[in-house]
Formats: C-alpha cells, sequence, structure tokens
C-alpha cells in the first residue's frame, strides 16, 4: 500500500485511499436506552440500561486492520437517593455480556497490535452534595 522507503517494517501512508473506507466510522450504530425513576425506601430510585451496537469498520486509512467484526455492549446502573438529595448510591455496570473488542488497533515496527477494551466491570459509588 505505502510507496515511501521501507522504515521499521512499515511504509508511511503515501498512498491512494480514495477508493477506502473512512477510518474509525462503522457503516452503521445502534443505541438503545431506557430509564425509569420511581419513589423508594422513602427517596428516590432510578434504573437505567443501555444497549449499543457497532457495525465492523477499519482503523487505519489503507482499510487493512478492520475491527474484527461487529459488537454489541450492554450497560446497566441502578441509584438511589435520600430525600434531602445529599446522598446518593449508584451502582453501575460495563459490558454485561463481557463483549471482547478492541479500544484501538494499530502497527508497530514489530507487527500490529491491539488494546481491547475492558471486560465486565461493575461498582458502587457513594456521592455526597454540601448544603
Amino acid at each position: 500500500p505505502g510507496r515511501g522507503p521501507l522504515i521499521g517494517g512499515n511504509r508511511p501512508p503515501n498512498c491512494d485511499v480514495s477508493a477506502n473506507a473512512l477510518a474509525k466510522s462503522p457503516d452503521w450504530t445502534a443505541n438503545l436506552a431506557a430509564n425509569y425513576t420511581f419513589p423508594a425506601w422513602g427517596g428516590t430510585a432510578d434504573l437505567g440500561g443501555i444497549v449499543y451496537w457497532s457495525d465492523n469498520f477499519y482503523w487505519d486509512p489503507a482499510s487493512r486492520l478492520d475491527n474484527g467484526g461487529a459488537y454489541t455492549t450492554v450497560n446497566g446502573n441502578a441509584s438511589w437517593t435520600t430525600p434531602n438529595e445529599q446522598i446518593k448510591i449508584p451502582l453501575f455496570a460495563r459490558n454485561l455480556a463481557d463483549a471482547v473488542y478492541p479500544m484501538n488497533r494499530f502497527e508497530g515496527s514489530a507487527g500490529t497490535y491491539a488494546v481491547d477494551a475492558r471486560g465486565r466491570t461493575v461498582g458502587i459509588r457513594l456521592g455526597y452534595q454540601f448544603p
């Protein structure tokens, strides 16, 4: 693909990429989100979730490094807030299905590298609003 001198196993990206896909731009993505707030235990409870889907895409202008296929992530959250809204206890869960997909792909002098996104992550926080 490149026409320049070979440097460290890669060629500079000085080639015609006009017929290639735009880098880091999937043809399609979709989101579906829901949130529900209701009174609970004298305060306010909140439940929510989001599903995100991304089509396959290329990481580079030369369309050599693809994403490895489409992927879906599912995130969820729940929280409870005191009646005076000073204390909030949120719970969160990211990538519930433990999907494996790259956060970044790139070429280096020794080959192609991929940095995967985090797997399933869950946690709790505690927030306090000063009066």
